[in-house]
């Protein structure tokens, strides 16, 4: 599944990514929800599946809560997503943890945090997380996986077909994904390891589709958000160029994503927003995606910290990557892909500025 993790937090970060964005709606109408949930004839072929998925992803109005399990731990959400025939409207609740919401009219995001009565409002054309992590992927993607049908099974109360998508390159993971057979919703989506063992699960547990679309309740919550505190975003779009580098060669498939600059986190905070505790220092994160698995580089000056020898990890479907470069400057790699991916990314990155 497609994520972006920081460093200080891969494991976690990339979880909370996969919960990340949500829905929203009700334009009044039973027809329009008719509309909505109406059946699509399955497609035959990769680039049928992926517009069936993508348009289900931003057409369809539901309700319901979505689990994400990996290395033992789940994580659970409540999840509202409206289309009223113009725009996209999404809510999503974190029901495990520190509350907090993140609200969506189309790219303009919001992220609430209501104990605090504090509110992030950013601009996020791409969304790639589950179940719209296809949502703005690109047709080319059928170019790098093996799509096919391999049966038909109940998830969460609707019949889906199972489609497994295999790389056709040693650079990325392979999938099982569950279409509802009658809307084409993504409704369940595995990571697979190299022997075909699940290594993260994202699945609605509960959910309704084609209901009213629930618009007035997430216009409610962006009501509420208006009497909050606003806080600056701590994210300035650059590029990597810009900043004095650049990626030489990445992995076909993979197209640059976002490029900004940021704080560089110091403790993870779990109760406020992530620029409540940095070093004071600022790091680049460049992201790129090939619509179903991402790699997002991260470079900081090394500063005082204590030097890093390269390292290597990994978390269920997140691989890390770290190095020192030139004992001035961090650089670490971050992608739910094998660990020749991130190799090759890093290989492909120079410094081409002071």
């Amino acid at each position: 599944m497609t994520r972006v993790a920081a460093p200080a937090e891969p494991a976690s970060r990339g979880i909370a990514r996969r919960r990340w964005l949500a829905s929203v709606a009700v334009l009044g109408g039973a027809g329009l929800a008719g509309v909505a949930a109406a059946s699509t004839p399955a497609p035959t072929d990769a680039r049928g599946w992926l517009a069936r998925l993508q348009a289900a992803a931003t057409t369809t109005n539901f309700v319901g809560t979505f689990v994400v399990t990996t290395g033992g731990v789940a994580t659970s959400s409540r999840i509202v997503h409206a289309w009223d025939g113009r725009r996209a409207y999404e809510l999503v609740e974190s029901l495990d943890g520190p509350a907090h919401q993140v609200l969506r009219l189309d790219d303009m995001v919001k992220t609430v945090w209501p104990d605090q009565r504090t509110v992030l409002v950013e601009r996020r054309p791409h969304d790639v997380s589950f179940p719209f992590l296809l949502r703005a992927a690109g047709q080319r993607m059928a170019e790098f996986y093996d799509w096919s049908r391999v049966g038909v099974e109940r998830i969460a109360g609707h019949e889906a077909t199972v489609l497994l998508v295999r790389p056709r390159d040693q650079h990325r993971l392979a999938y099982r994904l569950w279409s509802d057979q009658r809307t084409g919703l993504l409704l369940r989506a595995d990571v697979l390891g190299a022997h075909g063992e699940v290594l993260e699960s994202s699945a609605f547990s509960q959910v309704s589709i084609g209901t009213a679309p629930a618009i007035q309740e997430v216009q409610r919550a962006l009501s509420r958000a208006e009497s909050y505190q606003s806080l600056k975003s701590p994210y300035e779009a650059t590029d990597l160029r810009r900043e004095g580098w650049l990626l030489e060669h990445g992995v076909p498939g993979f197209q640059p994503i976002s490029c900004v600059r940021r704080p560089a986190p110091k403790v993870v905070n779990a109760n406020g927003p992530a620029s409540s505790s940095t070093t004071g220092r600022v790091m680049l994160q460049a992201v790129y995606s090939d619509g179903l698995s991402s790699v997002s580089v991260f470079i900081e000056p090394a500063g005082g910290a204590a030097p890093i020898p390269n390292a290597r990890g990994a978390a269920g479907a997140l691989s890390t990557l770290t190095q020192l470069r030139d004992d001035a400057w961090r650089v670490t790699v971050v992608g739910d892909v094998p660990a020749n991916t991130l190799e090759r990314f890093a290989a492909g990155l120079r410094r081409v500025g002071t």
